[in-house]
């Protein structure tokens, strides 16, 4: 992490309540003084789990000791709209509104953890911050199998890079420090600091074909 930002800026953490980023959360509120999470809500999902996710996140954040902020976005009407693939489009949505949460700065009282929502205007611009976000080794994996699978040259098999300074779909630096730990890590990580966490069911729709790649090539590789 320090490697990856070497001004120790303020670093915007996205936190779905998902293993990996309630670990990443958990490790950057040690080696970090200056967090927000941020949990960003999605309507591809149902209203239970989207409570669910926001619930978890926002008391991960809690017990964190670090600011949480929540933001909507709507990628499934914008792909309908644009007659988009959804993915991209959630994808796009995503990293323009953790670009939004890095220009605020919330103040927070000492002590306490400060929790907004979207409703909130915002005045402050903070461009001293990076993005951090929980792309593990077995997204890597998965990542540079799917492109292998779609043709890519090779710009696309150098796979997801630690460090983006800026990209078009956000003006804020983007790290990814969990790149070179694994899935099962994450999970040995809140089983450590006793720390809940979701599941997504969708990650067992085997019809998407990062799936299946996870749960049918991927076995069969590492039985090699």
């Amino acid at each position: 992490y320090r490697r990856l930002n070497p001004k120790n800026l303020r670093v915007i953490v996205g936190v779905s309540g998902g293993a990996d980023s309630v670990a990443l959360l958990k490790c950057l509120s040690l080696a970090s003084k200056d967090v927000l999470a941020v949990h960003v809500v999605h309507d591809i999902r149902s209203t239970e789990e989207i409570q669910f996710d926001l619930n978890v996140s926002r008391y991960t954040a809690q017990v964190c000791g670090v600011d949480f902020l929540s933001l909507h976005i709507y990628p499934q009407k914008e792909a309908i709209e644009r007659a988009d693939n959804l993915e991209s489009t959630a994808r796009r949505l995503r990293y323009a509104a953790l670009s939004k949460a890095a220009h605020t700065r919330l103040e927070s009282i000492e002590g306490k953890s400060f929790i907004r929502k979207d409703s909130i205007f915002y005045t402050n611009r903070n461009p001293n911050a990076v993005i951090a976000t929980a792309h593990h080794a077995d997204d890597q994996l998965e990542t540079l199998l799917m492109r292998i699978c779609r043709g890519s040259g090779t710009k696309g098999m150098s796979g997801i890079a630690e460090r983006i300074d800026r990209s078009y779909q956000c003006d804020h630096a983007i790290i990814r420090p969990m790149l070179e730990i694994s899935r099962a890590d994450s999970e040995a990580i809140c089983s450590e600091y006793g720390l809940a966490y979701c599941t997504d069911a969708s990650n067992s729709d085997e019809t998407l074909t990062r799936n299946k790649i996870r749960h049918q090539v991927i076995p069969i590789l590492k039985s090699l």
